[in-house]
């Protein structure tokens, strides 16, 4: 699972609703259903196995949180993305 694509999807889905617990069940939701389409993290630990080292996977994972800060960096200075003062 790439983190990358599971936290844009997530922050895209819940743009859309003022309710903390709507987001919520969105959020969740969308995990199962982007798990359920295959995104190559499944080849890249059944390699890692065979070369018997976690180095390719740490580098990947970096790489994905890297990415991760980028784009959310990038949608927060662009002001496409609104952080809601919502209590529950």
């Amino acid at each position: 699972m790439f983190l990358t694509v599971h936290a844009i999807t997530g922050l895209a889905l819940t743009q859309s609703t003022q309710s903390p617990l709507t987001a919520f069940v969105l959020g969740f939701l969308s995990h199962f259903i982007l798990d359920a389409i295959p995104h190559g993290d499944h080849e890249l630990s059944e390699r890692a196995k065979r070369l018997g080292t976690v180095r390719i996977l740490v580098q990947w994972a970096t790489g994905d949180l890297v990415l991760l800060h980028i784009l959310l960096a990038a949608l927060w200075w662009s002001g496409d993305v609104f952080l809601n003062s919502v209590t529950i």
